[in-house]
């Protein structure tokens, strides 16, 4: 919890802990902002998978033969951003296990943009993931780097505190390097 206060205070958002429980992700944290407007997740919420940023950055890096028992049969379309392709579903997971970020671009609801990472636990699986959420006016092109940095960071002090000692999250540290000199 101390780690998403922080996440929350540095960004001025919504943050949360989802991990599987079953065919859905269940939030099992959440810490509101001191702000007069945020998002309100109501702990104990059961959310899609495929259209979350949390469900898909542990999807990612599931078996594909998992994945595809706990998704539905057909993804349903909640937004006009939503995706209800199984073969893009399964690009962006190539691009989340390369860069440790996984995104809700308004494809849960309308109007609101999510920024997620994977907990890792001792034993290197996705047992969760954790981010940040908030309405998609306040993700712009300028502060979305600075979140995704921040949302990594935290995954990774909370991977680190229950036992988690691979080396993701440095090889995503180099990515972000790189991407930000070049």
């Amino acid at each position: 919890r101390k780690h998403l206060i922080q996440l929350s205070e540095k960004l001025g958002e919504t943050t949360q802990f989802q991990i599987l429980g079953g065919n859905r992700m269940l939030a099992i944290e959440v810490v509101t902002p001191p702000s007069d407007f945020f998002l309100q997740v109501v702990p104990g919420s059961r959310l899609q998978l495929y259209c979350n940023a949390y469900g898909k950055a542990v999807m990612a890096f599931m078996e594909p033969a998992e994945v595809n028992n706990i998704l539905p049969k057909k993804l349903e379309r909640r937004t006009p951003n939503t995706i209800t392709s199984k073969s893009a579903l399964q690009k962006e997971f190539e691009i989340i296990r390369k860069t440790g970020i996984s995104h809700d671009r308004e494809e849960y609801n309308a109007g609101f943009f999510c920024v997620g990472a994977p907990v890792f636990d001792v034993h290197g699986v996705a047992v969760g993931g954790l981010g940040v959420t908030g309405m998609s006016t306040r993700f712009c092109d300028k502060r979305l780097p600075e979140a995704e940095r921040l949302v990594l960071e935290c995954a990774e002090n909370v991977s680190r505190e229950i036992g988690y000692n691979g080396d993701f999250f440095n090889k995503r540290r180099l990515i972000i390097f790189f991407d930000l000199i070049v």
